[in-house]
């Protein structure tokens, strides 16, 4: 299966390391450059997981087109550019695309839920809400 996980801080990289670790095709999508060079560079994200290594076969991309020809999305990123990151990627779906909503929280300005948002910018049903207690260092370690 091919995923692509959108958000590079450390809950979308131990997302990454466990569908990786599932011998799943993953690419990261990263909003900022500077992080996806150390990510490519360096093979850790230091300030969001410390010595945790990415795997080199996991690629890191700024290009929100990384969605096409994927099976499943994740989003694991923040709430305030969860809206606008669903407006950028909305071109890009296919029948077989599945989404997992990984981001914590309700926007502020409307109050809406992510799979609100999500349903409102992208014609789907197919979501899945990964939700609870969960702490990406240990995901990432194990």
């Amino acid at each position: 299966m091919k995923v692509c996980i959108l958000g590079a801080g450390a809950y979308g990289l131990a997302l990454a390391l466990a569908f990786h670790k599932n011998n799943n095709e993953v690419i990261v999508w990263t909003k900022l450059e500077a992080e996806k060079e150390e990510l490519a560079n360096t093979h850790q994200n230091q300030r969001a997981l410390p010595n945790v290594r990415i795997p080199d076969d996991i690629k890191i991309t700024t290009e929100l087109s990384c969605v096409k020809g994927t099976n499943l999305v994740i989003l694991a990123i923040p709430i305030t550019i969860f809206r606008s990151t669903c407006l950028e990627i909305r071109d890009y779906p296919h029948n077989n695309l599945h989404y997992c909503i990984a981001t914590k929280g309700i926007e502020k300005e409307t109050g809406a839920f992510c799979h609100e948002i999500l349903e409102s910018i992208i014609n789907t049903k197919q979501i899945a809400i990964l939700s609870g207690p969960t702490f990406a260092n240990y995901l990432a370690n194990n």
